[in-house]
């Protein structure tokens, strides 16, 4: 619904809408759990005409003329449902679903007064508004605007399309015996739930009950194309050849949205080129808008030009999504990302059961398509996920919130005490950009003081430094001072981590703590490179003396030294088709710092041999070839300085751009400012 700034305050149905849905989205989820004989399409149908009637009253004004009335529908279809659940089935799970609905129903009752109660107060100011009744009464589904282009990043389109009803699988779960519990007669068979055996429930009828069958409504042609094609048959054959054309067609574009996909993802090693990575993007976001434009009107070439109405893409990107051999990933991030750059809420509860419905394996992938997707209303439906008792869902949904970098910090306040540890590291992250920054600062450090897990502790430390504090870094040293004194305190991946935090956020004194714990990994080298202190360049030096120097490294360690000692310095490592490609030759470094050595100061930081400055981050991440590790640092460390949401560098190229030019614009207008100083570290508070 639009909102502009006269709009009335919003509906207490509304609200109680928006929190029905979410029950009636459970029951959904649950029809597959009750007994195997059940017709579930028909209580399918039930609920899916009640999430209908409840987006309505959500984006129903409270001044329509049929707010009121649909508030009531619904109450109704709530109740309608619950008792054709208890009609087919008997079972305690079903009464509790039926309790559900009946609590829905109930709560819209007390809505419908307090609505009532709000329009009566206001109805002087009501008919002050002068007509806008009408024109909010209309606002049910986004307005259809003309279909838009991408230019390299997704667009959001609207078009004339019905509310879309919920898919969900109701299929029964399978369930077996153990060869030792075979049931000798079938008479003694109970459901799951303690149901009557099935011959005695069903003793007048042997035979299974037919399902009814979901309508599809892309290959039904009397719903999509405006013709009577029942009296001939050639012309009814030409449509339907023609439609199946362009099925195929909106098949190969879903096809086209997961393989640049695919080719758009960089490992950590994998170099960014801004070319390429513009026109693996660009083709992705045509295939988009090409599949969107199959759901709108056109005009056939068969039967004398006849008007289709539009292809049901929703509906075709949910099969295309299950179509697939083998889980796909990909698959599952063009059925997402494709429906999710359709406007509406109803698009985007779609993708979120669909979610729910899929195979772990393919989480990630529709994590990022959220992430990404230019729907606004995937932030709140993220929000909700995070109550979900899957916590893989709960940590792809924070993912997504954290790349977007848009959400309440009230939504991931309770996750901070999540049994699992990855879901509290992962909301901590979260909370160094939600939206209230004082109180995500206490949050963080009321959780520094009780957390005992390294690697939560770490993001912890990390969000606290995106914030501007300095608490968590504390307390990284003090797991650093320990990891000098016992080396095997830390495990690698714990220690890497600490020194690469402490080699982009840390100071001045943390240079002899990195150069005592450096023992030739190439993570460890990075941390040296972006912490800049010339103290650091010997240890770098004896890392590439090999079997000579005290320092053993492998091909690796040494490649990610060699760049660490041109981090700090700028020596000419390098040749000139490749930047991030130095000669790990310790000869040759020898002789460049022989001539060169004394020209670092010991109390100035160093970016490619001069004192370390923003624009220098800046100009890194404009660069071509630079390895998708060193990047994302680079994103954190100018996100750090500038004390705003890091730049994500998986995100579309062109956004990234935006943000980048947004930097330089910042630091080059607050030259002068004690914190951009040349050749300083960050500062922090705390």
């Amino acid at each position: 619904m639009l909102t502009t700034l006269d709009s009335p305050p919003l509906s207490p149905a509304a609200r109680q809408a928006v929190v029905a849905t979410e029950v009636v989205e459970d029951v959904l989820l649950e029809l597959k759990s009750l007994n195997r004989r059940v017709n579930r399409q028909l209580i399918l149908r039930d609920l899916q005409a009640l999430l209908v009637s409840l987006d309505e009253v959500v984006q129903s004004s409270i001044d329509a003329p049929n707010h009121l009335d649909l508030l009531a529908q619904a109450a109704t279809l709530a109740r309608q449902s619950g008792e054709t659940i208890t009609g087919h089935s008997l079972s305690d799970r079903a009464q509790r679903m039926n309790e559900r609905l009946l609590g829905v129903a109930r709560a819209l009752d007390h809505a419908r007064e307090a609505t009532i109660d709000v329009i009566v107060s206001r109805q002087g100011e009501v008919i002050a508004r002068h007509g806008d009744v009408a024109r909010r009464a209309s606002e049910t589904l986004p307005e259809p605007r003309p279909l838009e282009i991408s230019h390299g990043a997704p667009v959001l389109h609207a078009f004339e399309r019905p509310p879309l009803r919920a898919e969900v699988d109701v299929s029964p779960e399978a369930f077996t015996y153990e060869p030792d519990e075979q049931p000798e007669d079938i008479d003694e068979v109970e459901d799951v739930d303690g149901e009557p055996g099935i011959r005695e429930l069903f003793a007048e009828d042997d035979e299974e009950e037919p399902r009814l069958a979901p309508e599809d409504a892309h290959r039904r042609l009397d719903l999509l194309v405006e013709v009577d094609a029942t009296a001939d048959p050639a012309l009814a054959a030409g449509l339907e050849g023609e439609l199946a054309q362009l099925r195929s067609l909106a098949r190969s574009c879903l096809e086209d949205v997961a393989a640049n996909a695919n080719l758009r993802r960089l490992t950590d090693d994998e170099r960014f080129v801004w070319q390429a990575q513009r026109g693996f993007e660009s083709r992705l976001c045509a295939s988009v808008d090409a599949f969107v434009g199959l759901g709108t009107a056109f005009y056939m070439a068969s039967g004398n030009g006849a008007r289709c109405r539009g292809l049901d893409i929703v509906q075709m990107a949910l099969d295309h999504g299950r179509d697939g051999l083998t889980i796909d990933p990909f698959r599952a991030f063009a059925r997402t990302f494709a429906i999710a750059s359709i406007e509406g809420r109803d698009t985007i509860r779609a993708a979120i059961l669909a979610l729910k419905q899929s195979q772990p394996y393919s989480y990630a992938a529709q994590g990022r398509a959220l992430a990404m997707a230019p729907n606004p209303e995937v932030v709140p439906a993220l929000e909700k996920l995070l109550g979900d008792d899957d916590p893989r869902l709960v940590e792809t949904a924070l993912d997504a919130l954290h790349h977007r970098g848009t959400l309440r910090a009230a939504a991931v306040v309770d996750l901070l005490e999540h049994p699992r540890p990855a879901v509290r590291g992962k909301a901590a992250r979260c909370l160094a950009h939600a939206d209230a920054r004082d109180g995500a600062v206490d949050l963080l450090l009321e959780t520094l003081d009780v957390e005992d897990d390294e690697e939560v502790l770490l993001d912890v430390a990390e969000a606290l430094a995106a914030l501007g504090h300095g608490a968590g870094l504390a307390r990284v040293r003090e797991l650093v001072e320990e990891c000098v004194e016992e080396p095997a305190s830390l495990p690698e991946k714990i220690r890497v981590r600490c020194m690469q935090l402490l080699g982009v956020a840390g100071r001045l004194s943390d240079a002899p703590l990195l150069r005592a714990l450096y023992g030739g990994t190439a993570g460890e080298a990075t941390a040296l490179g972006f912490h800049g202190h010339p103290l650091l360049i010997d240890a770098l030096h004896e890392a590439l003396r090999g079997p000579a120097g005290s320092i053993i490294v492998g091909p690796t360690g040494a490649r990610e030294a060699a760049r660490a000692l041109q981090r700090i310095t700028g020596a000419p490592l390098h040749d000139a088709r490749d930047f991030y490609d130095p000669v790990t030759d310790h000869r040759r470094v020898e002789a460049w710092l022989t001539e060169h050595r004394d020209q670092f100061r010991d109390d100035l930081r160093y970016r490619f041999g001069q004192p370390w400055h923003g624009l220098t981050v800046v100009a890194e991440l404009e660069r071509d070839e630079v390895p998708m590790a060193l990047r994302r640092l680079c994103a954190f460390e100018l996100g750090l300085l500038l004390r705003e949401r890091p730049i994500q560098v998986t995100d579309f190229a062109a956004h990234q751009a935006e943000r980048i030019a947004a930097a330089r614009a910042s630091i080059t207008a607050a030259d002068g400012d004690p914190r951009l100083s040349p050749g300083i570290w960050l500062r922090l508070e705390g």
